[in-house]
Order: C-alpha cells, then structure tokens, then sequence
C-alpha cells in the first residue's frame, strides 16, 4: 500500500483491469529506448 496503505479492495475500485499496469525495470529500460531512439531520428530529420 505504501504511504497511502492501499489494500485489494482499493486496488478494485482504481483499477478497470486485472493486469498489473506498472513497469518492470527492463520494461522501463525498454520504453526509455525507445524514446531515446525516436528523438534521435527527429533531430537528424531536422524536426525538433
């Protein structure tokens, strides 16, 4: 729950799926990627 104690039942009530919606670190890693790799392609196409 950290700060604000969350329990299951609150997980019902703020979440509208079953799966888990946080990140893994090599998903993070992954997307972060991603982000770094299509920036690049932006500025060597000249559109910051």
């Amino acid at each position: 729950g950290g700060a604000r104690e969350l329990t299951e039942v609150d997980l019902e009530r703020a979440y509208r799926s079953t799966v888990d919606p946080r990140l893994n670190y090599e998903q993070s890693l992954e997307i972060a990627m991603a982000i770094v790799r299509k920036q690049g392609q932006r500025q060597a196409d000249g559109r910051v």
